[in-house]
């Protein structure tokens, strides 16, 4: 929220794991263009990656106590729904992030605040992400990471077990 340049919108929207990490989320807020939506329904959810024009997933578990994040969340399935409903993505390079963040125009890594204030300064500049990027980000949700693109890795793997097994033998 530090990072959020004026003239940009940011919604917050999930659960938050202490009352204390919502309440200091809120005072980060303060003053800037900020809602929060606490535990979206599924519609809700859905309704908000489709408007979205970019989903920023800083991640990190966060401390309790206010600390830095002591490890990265593991779970990337919130920048492949926003990706899927055809928002670009911009991820810290925690956790598998950077693979789900990577090849092509509609999705950034950033490695430090710094880094993230460029990226949001370039959404507000409209420097990024480029006109039909979106289409591209469902393209690649899709053929990357769709149940389809899935399955095959999938059987490629179990063919590969069975043959090493069969090799062993």
């Amino acid at each position: 929220m530090k990072a959020l340049p004026e003239g940009l919108r940011l919604v917050v929207a999930g659960r938050f794991g202490h009352a204390d990490q919502a309440r200091r989320s809120r005072d980060l807020a303060k003053g800037g263009n900020v809602t929060f939506i606490e535990d979206p329904d599924e519609a809700t959810l859905a309704g908000l990656y489709r408007a979205a024009c970019v989903f920023v997933r800083a991640s990190g578990a966060p401390d309790p106590a206010g600390g830095p994040p002591a490890a990265p969340e593991f779970t990337c399935r919130p920048a492949m729904r926003a990706l899927a409903s055809g928002a670009c993505v911009l991820a810290s390079d925690a956790g598998c992030l950077p693979e789900i963040a990577s090849g092509g125009s509609f999705a950034r890594v950033f490695h430090d605040d710094d880094e993230l204030v460029r990226g949001l300064a370039d959404v507000l500049s409209r420097a990024w992400p480029p006109a039909g990027a979106g289409d591209l980000a469902r393209a690649r949700a899709t053929s990357v990471f769709g149940l389809d693109a899935f399955g095959v890795r999938l059987a490629r793997f179990y063919g590969d077990v069975a043959a090493r097994r069969r090799g062993a033998a």
